[in-house]
């Protein structure tokens, strides 16, 4: 009897909490992720992703890198510090998100200094 109470009890664990095991996204949405690649320099950018047609700022669904010094107002200032921000030289993956499918986003990149950066 014990065994059976065990397995039915485990069996309703299961399905209650399968859906936040999965973080299975919505209808009509796709589990997207990101991997940034950073140069020697990953203090040295910012990113967001927005909706497409949106500016640096508006709607973000995610920023990642140097939020502190650089965000949407830093290109070119060339003063961003290796406290903030990725690390140099490493592959990150961002995400996931539930993003609609055949919905347009963009990535929006701002680099304190203008001398490359990050891939995506």
């Amino acid at each position: 009897m014990k065994k059976l109470f065990s397995t039915v009890f485990l069996m309703i664990c299961c399905c209650v909490f399968s859906k936040y095991a999965n973080a299975q996204c919505d209808a009509g949405e796709i589990k997207v992720s990101i991997q940034v690649t950073t140069d020697a320099y990953g203090y040295e950018g910012y990113w967001e992703l927005v909706p497409a047609g949106n500016d640096c700022g508006e709607a973000t669904i995610f920023e990642g890198g140097n939020v502190t010094e650089i965000g949407c107002t830093g290109a070119g200032d060339q003063d961003a510090t290796t406290p903030y921000g990725y690390g140099d030289n490493l592959t990150i993956t961002e995400g996931h998100w539930c993003l609609v499918e055949d919905a347009s986003y963009d990535i929006i990149y701002v680099e304190d200094w203008g001398d490359g950066g990050f891939t995506f």
